[in-house]
């Protein structure tokens, strides 16, 4: 695993959370709009039990 992308992960997740887990929805979710994906961003940080990445990471789904 490549040293300086997981520093950059790291001080992603420290400075600007938010913004982190909505760039890996979209990786994961390219179809969805800026609507949904703040939706699905939504309803990851108010529910433990969704995994980040993962075939249920769909809004159908919740």
């Amino acid at each position: 695993m490549n040293a300086e992308i997981m520093n950059k992960i790291n001080e992603y997740s420290e400075t600007n959370y938010a913004d982190l887990i909505q760039a890996i929805i979209k990786l994961e979710r390219p179809e969805l709009s800026n609507e949904e994906i703040n939706e699905l961003y939504q309803q990851y940080m108010n529910n433990d039990e969704v995994k980040l990445l993962g075939e249920e990471f769909y809004i159908n789904n919740f």
